[in-house]
């Protein structure tokens, strides 16, 4: 079976996060919002988290580099590498693009598809 692995992008106000959740309802696969995945974080002032929340409290971009830690954590969860994922507010930067591809392709054989929305 093919493991269904879709980045979701759009611009603001077309209804990824509401598309996602859908799909990923629809197909019984995580939905990973990078968004929650960093409040989160914050909450619960892990180590990323509080090195997170000065750039949250500011807002401004939270670094490429403590994004990445957040979505390997999450990414190697069993219901990740197990059912498949939709992936929702990822990536912001090229830097980003580049290091989840990176990382991506020495974790799974499969290759993520990304779908760009539009309205």
């Amino acid at each position: 079976m093919k493991l269904k692995q879709f980045i979701l992008l759009g611009p603001p106000g077309v209804g990824v996060e509401k598309q996602a959740i859908a799909v990923a309802e629809r197909w019984c696969v995580p939905h990973v919002s990078t968004g929650q995945l960093i409040r989160e974080a914050v909450d619960q002032a892990s180590d990323i988290g509080v090195e997170a929340r000065s750039y949250v409290e500011a807002g401004t971009l939270v670094p490429d580099t403590l994004v990445m830690k957040l979505i390997k954590r999450r990414f190697e969860q069993p219901d990740i590498m197990l059912k498949g994922w939709i992936l929702t507010g990822f990536p912001r930067t090229l830097a980003q693009a580049q290091a989840f591809d990176e990382w991506w392709l020495t974790v799974s054989p499969a290759a993520s598809t990304a779908i760009h929305l539009k309205a």
